[in-house]
C-alpha cells in the first residue's frame, strides 16, 4: 500500500465518523467525500462559498484558504515527496531530519485536514443542533448560549482551534 492510498483510507476512517452523527445533518447539506481531500489528491479543495455574507468575508476567508491551508497542503505534499523519493532510493533520512520531518508532516497534515473540516462545514444559514444533542448540550451546560461562550473559550486557549 502506497503512501497516498493509506492516507485516503486513513482520512476516510477519520471523516466517516463525522458523518455518521445525525442524519438531519447530513441531510441539510451534502458532505464531501474523504477522496477530494488535499492530503489524497495534492492539490487545495474548491470553496464551498467565498464569503458568508453578514459573517465572515472574502478578505477574512482568503488569507485562511490561500496562507494557512494552501501553505500547510504545500508543506504536506513536498514533506511527502521528499519521503518518496528517499524511500525510492535517494538518501536515506536520519535522525534529527527524520524525526523533525515527521513532526511536521503530522502537524501540517492535522492543519489540511482541519482547515478542510472547517470550510467544508460553513454554511450560509445557521442551523441550530440536532434535538439529541442539543438537549445534551443544555443538559450539561444549561444552556445552547452557555456552550458556546465555553466552546469559544476553549478555542482560544488551543492555538485557535476547537473541535466538536
Amino acid at each position: 500500500m502506497n503512501r497516498r492510498k493509506y492516507l485516503f483510507l486513513s482520512t476516510g476512517a477519520t471523516l466517516g465518523s463525522f458523518f455518521a452523527l445525525e442524519k438531519s445533518i447530513t441531510q441539510a447539506q451534502e458532505l464531501p467525500a474523504p477522496s477530494q481531500s488535499g492530503l489524497v489528491t495534492g492539490r487545495s479543495k474548491r470553496l464551498r462559498y467565498d464569503e458568508v455574507p453578514g459573517f465572515l468575508s472574502a478578505g477574512q476567508i482568503a488569507p485562511h484558504y490561500t496562507a494557512h491551508y494552501g501553505g500547510a497542503l504545500r508543506a504536506f505534499t513536498t514533506i511527502q515527496d521528499d519521503f518518496d523519493h528517499s524511500f525510492k532510493g535517494g538518501s536515506p533520512i536520519k535522525g534529527a531530519a527524520f524525526n523533525r520531518m515527521k513532526y511536521l508532516q503530522s502537524s501540517r497534515g492535522n492543519s489540511v485536514l482541519l482547515h478542510e473540516l472547517y470550510f467544508d462545514g460553513i454554511a450560509l444559514k445557521s442551523m441550530g443542533p440536532p434535538e439529541d444533542l442539543g438537549n445534551a448540550i443544555r443538559k450539561r451546560f444549561g444552556s445552547i448560549e452557555r456552550w458556546a461562550v465555553d466552546f469559544a473559550d476553549s478555542a482560544k486557549t488551543a492555538t485557535g482551534w476547537a473541535m466538536l
